[in-house]
């Protein structure tokens, strides 16, 4: 803490926030500390974007507050819209909020902010939409423009996370054979697989991927996604929890 307290001098507002959250992070063993120190630069900065965004996605990661996600999210939107448009849209799914999660799709004050040159992002968005309002086929007809290998963590890039979400329409769809298959051959994460393995229903794999997981940022991430709710109040799912610094919350009790 003193060589950061000696340096940070130099570095701009942004990374100054992320290193001190992440030094709070790991000393405290709690990523409710991490929290604590966007909180605090908001309260200083109440209109700087890039911390409304983290701090949108970082409520709904650590502790699946889909409300909190779509306050920072839409007033990281409404001060910049080009910046926080995909995570609007995330925040307004999460919490439910489908119809105008539809409607943006084809309002071209949002999709114009997309920075969607090849129209790649939009593609991803409708498939997202389709998925979490149970048209699994329809969802899948978009996720199948999804073509690179998900080498690097499912949702490190929209193509990957599009891979990902196949595999899951595939099991939504009954095609279970088809998605491990599918699974085998793209989705290379351990993270990745604990997902998969959540939606089959297949506690034994999920838990053992789970527990491979060895970065705090992927556990993180993980404890954000949906199909790991039927799971939430194990034991076993709470212990990860804690390894990862996670807080046990109501979803869990």
């Amino acid at each position: 803490m003193q060589v950061f307290n000696d340096k940070k001098f130099l570095f701009p507002n942004w990374l100054k926030t992320n290193l001190l959250a992440n030094i709070n992070l790991y000393l405290n063993k709690d990523w409710s500390a991490f929290l604590a120190v966007y909180e605090s630069a908001l309260k200083d900065d109440p209109n700087n974007v890039d911390t409304l965004v983290r701090l949108a996605r970082y409520y709904w990661d650590i502790s699946n507050n889909a409300d909190d996600y779509l306050k920072y999210a839409q007033q990281a939107y409404n001060l910049n819209p080009k910046r926080a448009a995909r995570d609007y849209f995330w925040a307004l799914i999460f919490s439910k909020n489908f119809k105008l999660a539809k409607d943006l799709l084809s309002d071209l004050n949002f999709t114009n902010n997309l920075n969607d040159v090849n129209g790649y992002i939009l593609v991803e968005l409708t498939g997202y939409y389709y998925y979490f309002t149970g048209a699994y086929d329809m969802a899948l007809k978009y996720f199948n423009k999804s073509t690179s290998p998900d080498i690097v963590g499912f949702l490190s890039t929209p193509n990957n996370r599009l891979i990902y979400y196949k595999a899951l329409a595939l099991v939504k769809l009954n095609k279970r054979d088809e998605a491990i298959n599918f699974m085998r051959e793209h989705i290379k994460s351990n993270e990745g697989k604990a997902v998969i393995f959540a939606s089959l229903k297949q506690k034994d794999s999920m838990y053992f991927y789970l527990d491979k997981i060895d970065n705090k940022f992927a556990a993180k991430y993980t404890n954000g996604v949906l199909e790991f709710n039927p799971y939430r109040k194990e034991e076993r799912f709470k212990a990860f929890l804690r390894k990862n610094y996670l807080p046990i919350t109501h979803w869990n009790e």
